[in-house]
């Protein structure tokens, strides 16, 4: 599928998790478009690693808390299609 590249990263940038490395990285909407039926989208969203990026001069502490004040509703949403026995063994 072709896509139009809008931006690429420096050869020092592996990823934002340790040992976990990407060769494209595209926007999640466009992941239905990719799979088709086979999105992982309709499904449960537990996979989804949130991350954001800090305006110049904004404090890691700024984020950190940003990010906590939303944390429950990623939570929630995230989890609501699950079954309650897997929610509870994902939670633990």
């Amino acid at each position: 599928m072709p896509f139009t590249i809008i931006g690429v990263t420096p050869p020092v940038f592996f990823g934002v998790e340790v040992g976990r490395t990407f060769d494209v990285a595209i926007p999640i909407a466009l992941e239905a478009m990719i799979h088709s039926r086979d999105s992982n989208l309709d499904r449960a969203l537990y996979w989804l690693t949130v991350m954001i990026r800090l305006k110049p001069g904004q404090s890691v502490e700024r984020g950190t808390a940003v990010l906590r004040g939303i944390q429950a509703q990623i939570r929630a949403e995230a989890m609501s299609p699950l079954p309650a026995a897997f929610r509870a063994r994902f939670l633990r």
